[in-house]
């Protein structure tokens, strides 16, 4: 058993995603950011939240492609560069998303009223 799981791991390690699957996968998540940038606009509170958390799960996403092997062997040189790119990012928008002055854009309504 552990012979027949040595000989379909190298095929694993070489293995490529189907280009409309990682069209989808990509759609998918042009989908969440643009959602998100929306909410954003429109000042929603939630999206302080959500834009730490789906910057998170693209990361993790994007790193799990790695680590299965799917990606490029060109690509997968570059894991450390990647994880403090996006650790950088994620703490990044925590920060920008979490300081007083964005606090006070979320709870601050605009009157449409003219004096």
């Amino acid at each position: 058993m552990i012979v027949l799981l040595q000989q379909n791991l190298p095929a694993a390690v070489h293995a490529k995603l189907d280009p409309r699957l990682r069209l989808l996968m990509a759609l998918i998540w042009v989908i969440f950011f643009t959602g998100t940038a929306v909410a954003l606009w429109q000042k929603r509170p939630f999206s302080r939240h959500l834009i730490p958390n789906l910057i998170l799960s693209y990361a993790l996403f994007n790193l799990s492609l790695l680590a299965l092997g799917i990606r490029t062997p060109l690509n997968r040189q570059s894991w450390l560069m990647e994880i403090v790119l996006y650790t950088g990012l994620v703490l990044f928008s925590y920060w920008a998303m979490n300081r007083p002055a964005t606090i006070s854009y979320f709870s601050h309504k605009e009157s449409l009223e003219r004096p």
